[in-house]
């Protein structure tokens, strides 16, 4: 294994990795997409248990982003509970966006970028945020991060982000330090950063959002999960 990537294994407290470098050696990997079948199974979130939390905040509006779709976990849950609005998606994986434009191409507006670098003049109602997304972004960059969600968000809109409650007892993680987390298998790894609650209301009140609501649960797998409503 590389020198650098067993040193980011083991000091996963070292601001040594970006979203970008989670990309390249996890997400945009042949293999992502099947073991992020596996990862949600076995966390609980692929009965969409998330998505039936949040449904009563976005049902109603007429355009939706999610912000990294993955293999179409959310998307098919939306479609499950008949949401009416345009679903658009960013994901930067060439993989993820086969896999979205395989089964849901009819069903969404596809935006193979990085979220970082997203550039539209629409604004949407509702932003989703799902299964610890800010997590795939260095302390660092979650700053800019938030900002750039709100830049998507349209004035009274909501943005809706999902995370964990810690980097405690997180299924797959071999290293876990200060919010920090690391996974590892064969052939690919990925970083985390969880921040704590009030690290995360400071930076997407800094962008601009406020806080309309914040709830707790546990998936069928006993996995604490957390929820920010934020609106613009």
């Amino acid at each position: 294994m590389d020198k650098s990537i067993v040193t980011a294994l083991s000091n996963p407290h070292i601001p040594c990795w970006t979203n970008a470098s989670n990309q390249e050696t996890f997400y945009g990997r042949e293999l992502s997409v099947r073991l992020l079948r596996k990862y949600a199974v076995e966390t609980g979130l692929d009965t969409g248990c998330d998505i039936d939390l949040i449904f009563p905040y976005i049902r109603r509006s007429s355009s939706l982003l999610e912000v990294g779709g993955g293999y179409g976990r959310v998307v098919r849950k939306l479609l499950e509970k008949n949401y009416q609005g345009e679903i658009n998606v960013v994901e930067k994986s060439r993989v993820s966006c086969r896999e979205l434009a395989e089964n849901f191409q009819s069903n969404i507006v596809l935006n193979e970028t990085d979220i970082l670098k997203f550039k539209t003049e629409k604004q949407f109602q509702s932003v989703l945020s799902m299964w610890s997304g800010v997590a795939d972004f260095s302390r660092e960059e979650q700053q800019a991060y938030a900002s750039l969600l709100f830049s998507c968000c349209a004035p009274g809109g909501l943005l809706i982000l999902d995370t964990a409650n810690s980097n405690k007892n997180l299924p797959h993680a071999i290293s876990t330090e200060k919010q920090y987390y690391s996974i590892v298998g064969d052939g690919f790894f990925f970083n985390g950063y969880i921040a704590e609650k009030d690290e995360i209301l400071l930076n997407f009140q800094k962008a601009g959002f406020a806080l309309l609501d914040y709830l707790e649960y546990v998936t069928n797998k006993s996995i604490c999960r957390r929820i920010f409503v934020f609106q613009k």
